[in-house]
């Protein structure tokens, strides 16, 4: 167990199992640094810490690019995969209005309402298929995108469709 007091009282105790299972974001762990840890602050860190690490390596090992924005269409979160289509690090690219940096039509017309579960686009060249799905945290509606390049499919089909039509 690790428990944590204010500057008054016991705030919470937490067995290491239950939190670890909640999840943990940056807010927390700036939170749980400033509190006052009777016994086990050590080991709260560095349960912290492994959750992060394993967040964002799960995310950055995604086969698909990876992209969260929220309501606004700035963009909260992506993997290393979509950051470095753009030659960035994901850590450049956090604050940014997405319509600023990637050309997508469905970006430049954003609407929450109306954002299909799924669209193609294309993009330098390439063929996207990308599914999209909405989440709340922290009182904020956010859009997690996944990109899926397509582009080796979409020649194959036409391939295939061109064979068709001259047999």
């Amino acid at each position: 167990r690790i428990s944590l007091i204010d500057s008054k009282n016991v705030v919470e105790i937490i067995p290491e199992k239950e939190f670890f299972d909640q999840p943990l974001t940056n807010l927390n762990f700036r939170i749980i640094k400033s509190i006052r840890v009777v016994k086990g602050k050590g080991e709260l860190i560095k349960i912290i810490e492994r959750g992060q690490k394993f967040w964002l390596t799960v995310f950055d090992n995604l086969p698909e690019l990876a992209l969260i924005i929220d309501e606004e269409g700035i963009i909260v979160s992506c993997n290393k995969p979509f950051s470095s289509v753009f030659n960035k690090h994901p850590r450049e690219l956090i604050g940014k209005k997405a319509k600023e940096i990637i050309n997508f039509n469905f970006i430049h017309n954003f609407d929450t309402k109306n954002l299909p579960d799924y669209l193609e686009e294309e993009y330098d060249g390439k063929y996207f298929y990308i599914t999209t799905t909405k989440f709340n945290f922290e009182n904020r509606l956010n859009i997690l995108l996944f990109f899926k390049d397509i582009t080796e499919y979409k020649k194959i089909k036409e391939h295939l469709f061109q064979k068709d039509k001259y047999t």
